[in-house]
């Protein structure tokens, strides 16, 4: 007979997470300080897929009101995820920069990102399984964009704190611009912007 576990959700996504959870709960009333070892160890297993995350900017003394800048993201996004038995090794890698320069009511704005995701053909196989053949995730994707806008208030009031920008906006993404081996790209999902509005 199968142990029921209020961690059984845990079984299908790793066995020593299930493993853990369910010996702290089983500890719980009679033996409260191997309840808190195996939540303590069950913490360092989940923490083995930590992400990690960096960002840099600069403002130039030159140049006042321009801000330039970059940031990155790495983690493996699979949390021990296994799909038709097999681990899914879902290293996930974002890179973006961007640049902003405002000069008295005029802004630019401009950024652009790349990501990689490992494994992608088999985080496929598993979405378009469930999904009646929709549902390709992208092996690298990419989207840009680029905004000018004019802060009118001060125009119409000297002084004021408000801030009212009429802008346009052009953006240009592709989820799937590379397609895993054995996939093909949509082409839905390579997409132009145009935007115009206030902010």
């Amino acid at each position: 007979m199968i142990e029921k576990s209020n961690f059984d959700f845990l079984r299908e996504h790793d066995a020593l997470f299930f493993q853990l959870a369910a010996s702290a709960e089983r500890a719980f009333v009679g033996d409260p300080n191997t309840t808190l070892i195996k939540l303590r160890q069950l913490g360092e297993a989940l923490a083995q897929d930590l992400g990690y995350v960096a960002r840099v900017d600069y403002t130039p003394d030159a140049l006042p009101g321009l801000t330039v800048g970059g940031s990155g993201y790495i983690s493996n996004t699979g949390q021990s995820l296994s799909y038709n038995g097999q681990k899914a090794d879902v290293l996930t890698q974002i890179y973006e920069s961007h640049l902003q320069w405002k000069y008295y009511g005029l802004e630019f704005r401009a950024l652009g990102s790349w990501g990689l995701i490992n494994n992608a053909d088999l985080l496929s196989a598993q979405n378009v399984f469930a999904n009646n053949g929709q549902g390709v995730v992208g092996a690298q994707n990419y989207g840009w964009y680029t905004e000018a806008g004019y802060d009118v208030l001060p125009l119409l009031f000297k002084d004021t704190p408000q801030y009212l920008a009429p802008f346009v906006r052009y953006e240009k993404l592709n989820t799937i611009a590379k397609a895993p081996l054995g996939y093909s790209a949509d082409p839905t999902k390579n997409q132009e912007v145009f935007q115009v509005g206030l902010q």
